[in-house]
């Protein structure tokens, strides 16, 4: 569960900053309604108010996709994570290359330890988002994970490009470098990672690492 907290906080942002996307489609003014109800109670984290009001939503249209991507993002953060991947499902049947909607599929698929399907969600990302941060960043962990790091220094090169996720990326790139024995290549890349701004337990997660490589 503190993992999901920590993953909702990040959702936030990026959902701030960037929103639900999906292909144009008309829907009725009182779905819409609902639909922005539901986003402003999701970004006070109001997850069963949020809930209620995207399954309202659904009910005046069936079809509006990102409804049901935004219930089940509501879903996977109040834990009830198989019926989140059950309406993330419907969205991707709909809109295919839908972003937000593989990106939770591949955190879903994590969660069951499946890393494989989750590359495969995040590889489907990058076909139509190439520097796409967290994208780039989870496969490079994956990656990483497999001891793969050509492919992970790759990734987490490309996740740089955005710099929402600089800090997060920095630390666990560097980390992963300093595994690797490269240490110095380490330096470089945490280096500028320590005047950026981050939460207190990551800040503090970067500050130990760069006194580890001193």
């Amino acid at each position: 569960m503190k993992k999901l907290l920590i993953l909702f906080s990040i959702s936030l942002i990026l959902f701030q900053t960037s929103g639900c996307s999906s292909p144009a489609t008309t829907v009725s003014p009182k779905a819409l309604g609902l639909f922005q109800k539901g986003k402003a109670a999701y970004l006070k984290r109001d997850l069963k108010s949020a809930k209620i009001f995207f399954e309202n939503a659904l009910k005046e249209e069936t079809g509006f996709v990102n409804a049901q991507v935004m219930l089940g993002k509501t879903l996977f953060f109040m834990g009830k994570v198989k019926q989140a991947g059950e309406h993330l499902g419907k969205a991707i049947k709909a809109a295919i290359f839908h972003v937000e909607a593989l990106y939770y599929m591949a955190r879903i698929a994590l969660l069951a330890k499946k890393p494989a399907n989750a590359a495969a969600y995040l590889e489907k990302i990058l076909e139509v988002d190439p520097v796409n941060a967290r994208a780039n960043f989870a496969l490079g962990s994956i990656h990483a994970d497999k001891k793969n790091y050509k492919k992970a220094f790759f990734h987490y090169n490309a996740a740089l490009a955005e710099e929402s996720m600089l800090a997060r990326v920095r630390y666990s790139y560097a980390a992963r470098l300093a595994a690797a024995g490269l240490k110095n290549r380490a330096k470089a890349i945490l280096k500028p990672a320590l005047g950026y701004s981050a939460h207190t337990s990551l800040k503090k997660s970067i500050n130990t690492l760069w006194r580890k490589l001193k």
